[in-house]
């Protein structure tokens, strides 16, 4: 097995390789349209453009710049651009130079400076889980030049431009924003399907070596069936997968409080998160922020502090705040190392880890194959957690047998 895993750790790490340097690839993309959007650079003031107060235009030898801070009052600022004929491009490239200056962040990942596309389908609601993040920035920074490809979705009708700041204070500052319909070159058409063979070719190489010896335990079958399980749900596509879970969530979060909020006010905060139908986005959060929600952190708040006194909403907030696929991801890589660490009993735990932490490692490199998928460090770090975690339970029930075999001796 010594020399199976030195082999396999070589070829998983080449795959990796080729794979980061494919999908991170500058050339990979050539312009098809230029400036598919007029007045990006601000060069006309705001024509075209929709938000809401805190934000100026100062024009310089570098050209017009844009600022966008947190008010007074904490409210937030945002400027909105739609693209109405995105269904006629495969992927839209944003381009701009930003910078930030004292963001302070907020609890939450979208309480910050951010620069976000949306794709919007025939029914108005935003694909959330489609990529949509240009770039998310806190603290303060010099100007740095950002470029994002977003992939254009069949279902698209529309895309959102949106450049909002965040937090609980903080100013954004955008400058020689562009936005260009691109292609990618013929050669990574081919390239991509060819290294998602490879990846196949390990994976049956793998399964064929962990059934080569018979007779196959069921303890064996067990994890091989619980590693084709994980990895079938880290590559389902979204947002099927998260529409499960968001189900069960909520189904939780209602048994444990009684939610007394108006629709009206449910309906503005799922706008302003994007979540709903954003038909009158500016409207809308205006008038929610006039009702009493405030909106301190680029998005209208969902719940004031009144609102976590009790145990009960407590535990709604937690259950509406965290996300529990990550805790998918730790369960996942605990149970599958726990079943292998006791199925293959007679192989080294290091061994078992070792492949294991290969097998993460693939997981989340093949997730660039997916439009709706990408690899998250954060869940890297939870399936070693995970991995880790089941290994030191599979220890303790070794310890338990090898004692439970070992002879007695009597006096």
């Amino acid at each position: 097995m010594g020399l199976t895993l030195r082999l396999g750790s070589l070829l998983v790490g080449l795959l990796c390789f080729a794979t980061i340097g494919l999908f991170s690839f500058d050339g990979r993309f050539q312009a098809e349209h230029e400036g598919i959007l007029a007045n990006l650079d601000f060069t006309q003031g705001t024509k075209h453009w929709q938000g809401r107060p805190y934000t100026r235009l100062i024009s310089g030898e570098n050209g017009t710049d844009l600022a966008l801070w947190v008010g007074p009052e904490g409210q937030y600022s945002f400027l909105v651009r739609w693209l109405t004929d995105a269904q006629r491009f495969t992927y839209v490239r944003v381009k701009a130079k930003v910078k930030v200056k004292d963001v302070d962040s907020g609890a939450d990942p979208w309480q910050k400076a951010r620069i976000l596309l949306w794709n919007h389908g025939t029914d108005g609601k935003p694909m959330r889980h489609w990529p949509h993040e240009v770039i998310t920035l806190g603290g303060s920074g010099e100007w740095q030049h950002v470029e994002k490809v977003i992939p254009v979705s069949r279902e698209t009708e529309r895309m959102r431009l949106v450049l909002y700041i965040g937090g609980t204070s903080g100013t954004l500052w955008v400058r020689d924003l562009a936005m260009d319909a691109v292609v990618e070159k013929p050669i990574f058409k081919v390239l991509r399907p060819m290294l998602a063979l490879l990846w196949l070719s390990l994976g049956a190489w793998v399964a064929i070596a962990l059934f080569s010896h018979r007779p196959v335990h069921w303890m064996k079958r067990l994890t091989v069936l619980a590693a084709v399980a994980t990895l079938l749900s880290t590559m389902a596509p979204q947002p099927q997968l998260s529409n499960a879970v968001h189900t069960v969530v909520s189904l939780l979060r209602d048994a444990m409080t009684i939610d007394s909020k108006p629709a009206t006010r449910q309906q503005a905060v799922d706008v302003a998160n994007g979540r709903g139908a954003l038909v009158n986005e500016s409207r809308s959060a205006v008038s929610s922020a006039k009702e009493g929600n405030v909106t301190k952190n680029g998005e209208v708040a969902e719940d004031s502090a009144d609102d976590h006194a009790s145990p009960k909403k407590r535990w709604r907030h937690f259950f509406s705040s965290f996300d529990l696929q990550n805790v998918g991801h730790f369960v996942a890589f605990t149970v599958l190392a726990l079943l292998g660490g006791i199925g293959y009993r007679h192989s080294a735990l290091t061994h078992i880890a070792a492949v294991l932490l290969l097998f993460a490692l693939g997981i989340e490199m093949l997730q660039n194959f997916s439009m709706t998928r990408s690899p998250q460090l954060v869940d890297g770090v939870l399936n070693v957690a995970g991995i880790l975690s089941g290994l030191a339970v599979a220890a303790v029930w070794r310890q338990r047998v090898a004692r439970s075999a070992a002879p007695t001796h009597s006096l």
